[in-house]
């Protein structure tokens, strides 16, 4: 399965330090494959393939976040929150038809994606300023929603976090309203 039919043949691994190394190396190889071909096969981590490229701890595990925080961008990482692209798939609508609730009561209908709630949402902009400031985004597209969440920059990390968690506690709010 993996190559190394010649070392049963043989039954000799030859140079024992060289073929540990190899084989390490292919079981590597071959477990981020998999990797990588569960997550293009997945039909919720859309906007997760997009920014994780690398196998690796994400950062934001290592800071020093508030427990909530942590949790906030681990569910909006993993697509394990409330937002309507996710509730609507577990609900078998129609993508088109999972709309932002909060901009929907303001007669706009947008589809709520991971990328409109961290980038677009008017219910978030004052958040979005809190956070980051007046000029956080320069640019309001997908190459800077997937910059942003693949950063290693501790303080935009921190940030996101922030802001992740704020959001979430004002979507509740107003959908109990609503």
């Amino acid at each position: 399965m993996y190559g190394f039919g010649y070392v049963w043949i043989s039954q000799d691994v030859g140079d024992s330090t060289a073929f540990v190394h190899a084989l390490k190396r292919r079981l590597m190889d071959c477990y981020l494959q998999k990797w990588n071909q569960n997550l293009s096969d997945s039909s919720k981590a859309d906007s997760y393939r997009e920014y994780k490229t690398l196998l690796a701890p994400e950062k934001y595990l290592l800071l020093n976040l508030s427990y909530s925080q942590k949790k906030s961008i681990a569910r909006f990482r993993t697509s394990t929150h409330n937002l309507m692209i996710e509730k609507g798939r577990h609900l078998g609508l129609d993508r088109a038809c999972r709309l932002c609730p909060l901009c929907h009561a303001n007669n706009i209908s947008v589809v709520e994606t991971e990328f409109h709630f961290l980038i677009e949402c008017s219910t978030n902009e004052n958040i979005r300023i809190d956070v980051y400031g007046n000029n956080y985004f320069t640019h309001r597209d997908i190459y800077t929603f997937n910059r942003i969440m693949s950063s290693e920059d501790s303080l935009l990390i921190t940030k996101i976090a922030k802001y992740l968690h704020k959001a979430f506690e004002i979507r509740a709010k107003e959908l109990h309203v609503l």
